[in-house]
């Protein structure tokens, strides 16, 4: 055989040496992976007390993997019907649609937050109007967003907006700097170090759902963890 023969022989093993190495390895990742839980979290829930939940979930289920999806108010219901994702986790007000069920996990009030240096930080509540002093910083994607405009605007409020996000780590850094207050769910504040003022003459409630379309409910790694989520002690997971 000639040299130039040997060295192409020399490359050709190499390729096939390689290709029997991936082949190998891709047989090991499909005997061992695990069902997968398509998990869609709205963009305005903290992932204080879910992250527990379902770090606790995957510590009783280590057969089981989760895939953890970024959505919007007005694109989780279409991923869950399209069967984009296995399930959500949601905020209300939502829009009830026949084809998902839904088991509420949590209540938390909606609060005034603001950073520790802003002269609210020491009041345990205020009345509405008393926003209009301060710089307010808009939630775009808050899921209450337009309920709470329209409080606003029923209670003669005019709201001095410096700053607004779609993004919540952008806002909460702007409120620990005391660039403003805004209205945010109470675990949101608390996980981020703000400081949470309850608005006196206003009761905003929101609910937190695990939501599944109907018939997904009969797959077992779903059946766990909403079994798993429906036990778990959320109180606990507050503090």
């Amino acid at each position: 055989m000639t040299r130039l023969g040997e060295r192409m022989r020399n490359s050709l093993q190499e390729v096939e040496d390689a290709a029997n190495r991936a082949g190998q390895l891709a047989s090991r990742i499909v005997k061992t992976e695990t069902p997968c839980i398509r998990i869609a979290i709205m963009c305005t829930i903290d992932p204080g007390k879910v992250g527990r939940c379902l770090a606790q979930f995957q510590q009783d289920h280590p057969n089981l993997s989760i895939e953890l999806l970024d959505f919007t108010a007005a694109t989780i219901q279409e991923a869950l019907l399209n069967g984009m994702v296995d399930v959500a986790i949601l905020g209300s007000p939502v829009e009830a649609v026949p084809r998902l069920r839904t088991h509420e996990l949590f209540q938390e009030r909606m609060v005034m937050s603001c950073g520790s240096q802003n002269r609210l930080a020491q009041r345990e509540s205020i009345p509405l109007k008393m926003i209009a002093e301060f710089p307010y910083i808009d939630r775009l994607r808050c899921e209450f967003r337009d309920m709470i405009l329209s409080m606003i605007d029923k209670n003669d409020v005019s709201l001095s907006v410096v700053a607004s996000s779609e993004r919540e780590d952008w806002i909460k850094s702007l409120l620990a700097q005391d660039h403003g207050i805004s209205i945010m769910p109470e675990s949101s504040a608390s996980s981020a170090g703000l400081k949470s003022v309850i608005l006196q003459d206003q009761k905003l409630l929101r609910s937190v759902y695990l939501t599944i379309p109907a018939g997904r409910e009969d797959q077992l790694p779903v059946q766990a963890l909403i079994k798993h989520v429906k036990s778990f002690n959320w109180t606990i997971a507050s503090e």
